[in-house]
């Protein structure tokens, strides 16, 4: 099956907290990605309803033993993607990289397919 190309539209940025950001900066994903924690505990970049990546926390927000969990959907649930990760600068990178329309990423980590 070959790979769909990911489109070029609009991103937006929405968290748990329910904040949503038109067109966000790049400081914009950090900030809210440092922010993430039990109470906020994911964060979505999107470039349509089916081209996204979230990064979640754990509730217990024990980022420090477990890390992240890392999801990147392309364009349909056939290509819906999960990967564990520990280090928040590699989630911020990554997440930087698919708003920029880099898909370099994507080759960094152990994905999983994502079963709904």
């Amino acid at each position: 099956m070959t790979q769909p190309t990911m489109p070029i539209d609009q991103l937006t940025l929405a968290c748990c907290d329910g904040s949503r950001l038109i067109d966000p900066a790049p400081a914009d994903i950090e900030r809210a990605l440092r922010r993430l924690s039990g109470d906020n505990w994911f964060a979505i970049v999107e470039r349509s309803s089916s081209w996204w990546v979230q990064v979640a926390c754990p509730e217990e927000n024990d980022t420090e033993a477990s890390g992240y969990v890392l999801e990147r959907r392309e364009g349909s649930a056939d290509h819906h993607y999960g990967a564990d990760v520990v280090d928040l600068n590699q989630v911020i990178t990554a997440v930087l990289q698919f708003a920029q329309g880099d898909e370099s990423w994507t080759h960094r980590f152990s994905w999983r397919i994502v079963d709904l």
